[in-house]
């Protein structure tokens, strides 16, 4: 039996999750309602 790594723990993705983590914490975040998201989607 041989046993696979998960995508989620590969160093490119460990990468940009602490990237994500660092931004939020400097407050580098943007916010949307679910209706300004789906005109988004829209255009």
């Amino acid at each position: 039996m041989s046993q696979t790594t998960d995508p989620f723990y590969s160093s490119s993705n460990i990468a940009a999750l602490e990237e994500s983590i660092e931004q939020m914490k400097q407050g580098k975040v943007v916010i949307k309602t679910m209706e300004e998201l789906e005109k988004m989607a829209d255009e």
